[in-house]
């Protein structure tokens, strides 16, 4: 039987503080994410935002069950805009990261989750622009609410992380000014799934950082720097930050992309039949670096890497990554 680590907190971060550039990397490197507190942020724009999408996603799997096809999906953009449903990706990972892992991860085939790419922005070079749901007349105000407040926050980190890197405040701000972040809520449905299954495989993420607010059902798995996997429970009105592989490249592989997966517990079973709440939904942002950005390892990181990655665009590894991806 697998060695499934307890969980331990790693220290939060109140963005109000002076925060040290010690503190900074000492969480990266022992935890591989942050946790910090934003006390700008509006949390009841988090509550609006789940209820609309445990509607949505109930909306749209009854649906797909009723007629066998359902609204608002772009398999010809393969899915980076709109909705993607159950079991038409698969789980991304680097096949040399299971060298480094204690904790085994159990791989699947296809991911039986849901889920919705809202883009940040669109200025013409993006295809496509933002799809609004015909049926959720709210749709948009409540989705960009949201997504600017996990932004704002997100843009702070990042000034401490340029700081603690050797760089100007605005180093990552001017690198990811024009870029198209990304809010998809992720939904796995509990009532209609066994407990264990793995909503969301062992994977990493595509863009720069992952940010995290606290599910109303419990189920993220993280695998921390050595190797051991833990489940992750954010703390209420916090947010959780984890590299992703543009973030790795930037730092010359110091600090990896976090591998992470989604997965039903007894007790997220238990509380979704206790509460009759089908729908488990994340609250995740993809925030990425402008297409033009080269990434290649930071001077602060130089003499601590051994990466020997040629430099090569954001737009390019992008399109790397894509490529690798599959879709039914």
């Amino acid at each position: 039987m697998r060695n499934i680590s307890k969980y331990r907190f790693s220290s939060i971060i109140d963005l109000s503080n002076r925060v040290s550039n010690d503190q900074i990397h000492s969480q990266l490197k022992n935890y591989g994410y942050l946790l910090v507190k934003d006390k700008r942020i509006d949390w009841k724009a988090n509550e609006e935002y789940f209820d609309l999408m445990e509607q949505y996603f109930e909306k749209r799997a009854l649906q797909l069950e009723q007629s066998g096809k359902v609204d608002d999906c772009f398999p010809q953009y393969k899915y980076q805009i709109g909705l993607g449903y159950e079991n038409i990706g698969k789980p991304n990972y680097d096949k040399e990261s299971l060298k480094l892992m204690i904790d085994q991860p159990i791989l699947i085939d296809r991911d039986p989750k849901w889920k919705y790419f809202w883009p940040y922005r669109y200025d013409g070079q993006y295809n496509p622009p933002q799809w609004v749901p015909k049926d959720f007349p709210n749709f948009e105000r409540i989705m960009n609410k949201w997504q600017i407040q996990l932004l704002r926050t997100t843009e702070l980190v990042l000034e401490i992380l340029s700081l603690a890197f050797n760089e100007k405040q605005d180093f990552f701000y001017n690198n990811m000014n024009k870029a198209t972040h990304l809010l998809s809520p992720i939904g796995c449905d509990l009532q209609k799934h066994q407990i264990n299954t793995r909503f969301s495989g062992y994977h990493y993420d595509l863009n720069f950082i992952t940010i995290h607010t606290k599910s109303r059902f419990p189920g993220l798995f993280v695998w921390l720097p050595n190797g051991k996997r833990v489940e992750l429970r954010i703390p209420e009105q916090t947010v959780l930050l984890q590299p992703g592989k543009l973030f790795e490249l930037m730092t010359g592989g110091v600090y990896k992309a976090g591998y992470h997966e989604a997965f039903l517990t007894e007790e997220a079973k238990r509380e979704s039949i206790k509460q009759n709440k089908r729908w488990r939904v994340t609250s995740t942002l993809f925030a990425m670096l402008n297409d033009d950005t080269i990434l290649q390892t930071m001077p602060y990181f130089k003499d601590l890497s051994n990466c020997n990655q040629a430099p090569i665009s954001v737009k390019e590894q992008f399109q790397k990554e894509l490529n690798k991806l599959s879709y039914v």
